[in-house]
């Protein structure tokens, strides 16, 4: 993987879904994982997660600079529930 050159460098979030507790996931441009502790309710507060693992539990906070970029797919997701609450019906 590679890694921040500039400590001062803003890095660049993507989400990437949510681990089993409920916990949004972030990814860097470096490859590296995220989680937000306060479960996306508030100001996110990120940790490392733990062996870079999706699942992995949150370690040390980021102490650098960081950018949110927005989840465009979360719509695509709210539709395919919906589909399947109405196939459930059936």
């Amino acid at each position: 993987m590679k890694s921040p050159e500039n400590k001062k460098e803003i890095l660049t979030m993507k989400p990437i879904g949510i681990d089993s507790w409920s916990r949004p996931v972030y990814e860097d441009q470096y490859g590296h994982l995220w989680k937000d502790i306060t479960l996306g309710n508030h100001t996110p507060k990120l940790c490392s997660a733990l062996n870079n693992a999706f699942d992995g539990e949150p370690d040390l906070p980021i102490r650098k600079p960081f950018f949110i970029l927005a989840a465009e797919e979360e719509q695509v997701d709210k539709d395919k529930s919906f589909q399947y609450q109405l196939l459930d019906r059936y």
